[in-house]
């Protein structure tokens, strides 16, 4: 057996462990089952089911940036999520309770790109854009005055990069409101592009960071209750010897 082999811990799941396993995907095909029953529901299938290009007859890129954006929101929530999971076990709590708001905020923002919230849902309903940019916005300012200390000690600068690209794209949609088809989109939502790979950077690199941090700190402390044990092992075999 080779170094390799011995150094593999890992052991295949038993019939038993395999069926257990089986029951978070029948719980998410259950959530699908109902998305695809509210969608049978809703009448026009090809609008919820097919992307844009199919459904208009757009070129195969319709929408690519887009979704694009979206793949970054989702990149960022997810890696915040799994980072503040790695630290809650390793005895860090305010890390995790910092990138945890952090995924919080995230998906706030993913949704409103999603579905696009503020710009077309609330309008839908008679409500003006600028309640639901505050709807959307609150969170994070919220966020980042709650956790000031904790992204000074992360690499804030590509969080700050991320805030002046958005806040770019937010005054360029507040002063010359852009129409679909327009360049001038590109000079909106081009700076928001920007600004999402840039948050996406941000919590990919934050989560890495915390992540290492929090998995050494464990192997340390893993280390020093081994050196406790063996020492206090080594004295009660010290003092074994003096009643022999």
């Amino acid at each position: 057996m080779d170094s390799t082999s011995r150094l593999e811990r890992r052991r295949g799941f038993s019939a038993a462990d395999q069926l257990r396993l089986l029951v978070p995907v029948l719980v998410v095909w259950g959530v699908g089952v109902g998305i695809l029953a509210a969608v049978s529901a809703h009448g026009n299938v090809g609008e919820l089911m097919l992307g844009a290009a199919w459904f208009n007859g757009g070129s195969w890129y319709t929408g690519l940036v887009a979704q694009l954006g979206v793949l970054a929101w989702t990149t960022a929530t997810v890696s915040a999520t799994w980072s503040a999971w790695i630290a809650d076990s390793t005895g860090r709590p305010d890390a995790a309770r910092f990138l945890y708001r952090a995924a919080a905020v995230g998906t706030v923002l993913l949704l409103d790109d999603l579905v696009s919230f503020h710009n077309v849902m609330l309008n839908a309903i008679g409500l003006p854009k600028v309640i639901g940019e505050a709807i959307v916005l609150t969170p994070l300012a919220i966020w980042l005055f709650a956790h000031v200390r904790d992204i000074a000690r992360t690499r804030a600068q590509l969080l700050v990069a991320s805030l002046l690209a958005n806040g770019c794209s937010f005054f360029v949609d507040l002063l010359v409101h852009p129409k679909a088809g327009d360049y001038s989109v590109l000079f909106e939502d081009g700076p928001k592009f920007l600004g999402i790979l840039a948050w996406a950077t941000y919590f990919v690199v934050t989560a890495r960071d915390i992540a290492r941090s929090a998995l050494m700190r464990g192997a340390d402390r893993s280390v020093g209750i081994a050196e406790e044990t063996a020492a206090a092992l080594s004295r009660s075999a010290d003092r074994s010897q003096l009643f022999r």
